[in-house]
């Protein structure tokens, strides 16, 4: 449902690379609402929201307003002024890294982690132990499209995990950059 409105496009940010855009779905109110209403029956409770930029922000918002929560949001690549909490992390094109200010605001409380899409792992993992560093515990972690792979499977058996699409199931669908 909704599948046709994501665009696949190719060689970026390098060649050889493919990145999902989501922008056209999160456009469609009914498609946004049926993805944080599936979110929101899946994740486990949690007293707060940690969304991943960029769009990670977006689906995180939404989702930690349906919850009636709020949201601390994780930065990219030094980003963020006031960081107080940053964790470094490879991905398959170049080092990055993620960071958190008022990392305190995590302290002690059961966070879900949303993000938008999830490939390698390597953001969603970093995103983890930034969480887990600041004292808080991880209760489960959301996207809307995943990728199926050993490392997603391995991280969904070490944390409850809910995608609203996988990538392999959705490509035959979903538009084409020209």
């Amino acid at each position: 449902m909704y599948e046709g409105l994501f665009t696949c496009v190719k060689n970026f940010p390098e060649y050889g690379s493919a990145i999902m855009d989501v922008s056209s779905y999160f456009a469609d109110a009914n498609a946004f609402n049926y993805a944080i209403d599936e979110l929101h029956g899946s994740l486990s409770h949690s007293d707060i929201v940690v969304g991943v930029e960029a769009y990670g922000f977006v689906l995180g918002t939404a989702f930690a307003m349906k919850r009636g929560m709020g949201i601390v949001c994780l930065r990219k690549d030094r980003k963020l002024a006031l960081a107080d909490l940053i964790v470094e992390y490879s991905m398959k094109y170049r080092p990055k890294n993620i960071m958190c200010a008022n990392s305190m605001l995590l302290k002690g409380r059961d966070c879900v982690i949303i993000d938008d899409v999830i490939d390698t792992t390597g953001t969603i993992s970093a995103a983890i132990e930034l969480v887990e560093k600041s004292g808080a515990r991880v209760v489960g972690i959301g996207s809307l499209i995943a990728e199926k792979s050993d490392n997603l499977a391995q991280l969904s058996k070490d944390y409850p995990f809910y995608s609203v699409y996988y990538f392999q199931d959705i490509l035959s669908k979903v538009r084409k950059q020209k």
